[in-house]
């Protein structure tokens, strides 16, 4: 064992400042998010009293049927936010890496439409599993998708896809920048490894980050031992 009897607690300090500024960084986007449909909710309410008083049962049911798409909507958004506030597992255990990105969709695609970055991701196998602690793994693969919208830009794409090979479960996690705005792995790579330890550190994972297949392309690869 490393490190002197403070150890943990500057690692505990660490990890609850890392998590302080990744929800500070996505706290905005989902106050606008999230103030969308209030607005909708206030006016369609509104107009459902006027068309009830007037007996129009079909219109006034229209206009509850928009409220409860919003109410939807907001509760997906605070959901997933909530949920990152939930305390640590203490365990590593077999999770799909299905189920971490299903979690963090409605965040993820939040993000991206507030830096107008188009973000793909199709379901997974949910067989794939890896030997995590569900929480901190959740984190760390939230500030990577983040960075990489951010390093996107405006009009760039992010994707997601997963491997599997002996022993390892690997999300990828692609970087394409607009039209002329090449990403720079090699200067990217440090930012987002150091970025996403604070997590992946507890929960036995490991993030880098490659050159693309086409040129100014960059990949993100996080690396999750699979269960025995």
């Amino acid at each position: 064992m490393t490190g002197g009897p403070d150890a943990g607690v500057d690692r505990t300090r660490n990890r609850n400042a890392a998590n302080g500024a990744l929800l500070g960084d996505i706290a905005v986007d989902i106050a606008h998010e999230l103030r969308g449909p209030v607005q909708s909710i206030v006016v369609n309410l509104e107009v459902a009293r006027l068309k009830i008083r007037k007996a129009l049962v079909e219109e006034a049911a229209e206009r509850l049927g928009v409220i409860e798409q919003e109410v939807m909507r907001m509760h997906r958004v605070a959901d997933a936010f909530v949920s990152l506030l939930r305390p640590d597992d203490a365990v590593h255990r077999p999770v799909s890496l299905e189920s971490i990105l299903a979690g963090l969709d409605p965040l993820a695609t939040v993000v991206a439409r507030s830096a107008r970055v188009h973000f793909e991701r199709p379901a997974f196998d949910s067989a794939l599993l890896a030997r995590v602690r569900s929480a901190p793994a959740t984190l760390g693969i939230l500030r990577l998708l983040v960075d990489a919208i951010a390093a996107a830009g405006p009009d760039g794409r992010v994707d997601v896809a997963t491997a599997a090979t002996d022993g390892v479960a690997e999300l990828l996690i692609r970087i394409r920048g607009a039209k002329g705005h090449a990403i720079d792995a090699a200067a990217l790579g440090p930012c987002l490894a150091v970025a996403a330890n604070a997590w992946l550190d507890d929960t036995d994972g490991t993030a880098g980050v490659r050159a693309g297949s086409d040129a100014g392309d960059a990949t993100v690869s996080i690396r999750f031992a699979r269960p025995a």
